[in-house]
């Protein structure tokens, strides 16, 4: 992925193996795109959703009900950008967003996709984009409708962020 100048990211949460029609659905729906990137929960295989040999790059991360099955958390660089992926429920997300903002000058990462609250999210502050594309399965917030995230990178510009509903 490092090589590419633009990249388009399909961002999807908190699937906990359920809805998975609307999750191939959304796949044909959002194509094309380069990387599929799970935050987390999602209690059952990526790639049973995806097929085994995807024409884009998939990533997964554990969630708290995902007990060791997906790496903890990812760095991903693409376009000239630095992606930290994590489920977000060891960063007290469900309280405030600063314990990303610190994870993520830890790593010198300037987009966060996180999960957990079910709850979608765009924030940005001192040049981090953190992102929380809601739930599929769960969907909580104002509108409890199924929800998940495009991020467009593109080599020296800012990350652009857009959350749509699932129909």
């Amino acid at each position: 992925m490092e090589n590419r100048k633009k990249v388009r990211v399909l961002v999807i949460s908190d699937t906990h193996g359920r809805n998975g029609r609307l999750l191939q659905d959304l796949l044909i729906k959002e194509t094309p795109f380069d990387m599929l990137v799970h935050c987390g929960d999602v209690e059952s295989d990526i790639f049973s959703y995806t097929g085994s040999k995807p024409a884009y790059a998939v990533y997964a991360v554990d969630g708290n009900c995902d007990y060791n099955r997906y790496p903890k958390e990812l760095l991903i660089e693409a376009a000239g950008h630095r992606i930290f992926v994590t489920h977000g429920h060891k960063y007290n997300v469900r309280c405030s967003n600063e314990g990303l903002y610190a994870a993520a000058r830890e790593r010198k990462a300037d987009v966060v996709l996180f999960g957990h609250t079910h709850v979608p999210e765009i924030e940005e502050h001192n040049g981090i984009f953190l992102m929380n594309p809601g739930s599929l399965s769960y969907p909580r917030g104002i509108s409890r409708t199924p929800s998940y995230g495009i991020l467009e990178l593109e080599e020296g510009e800012y990350p652009r962020t857009y959350l749509y509903e699932a129909e």
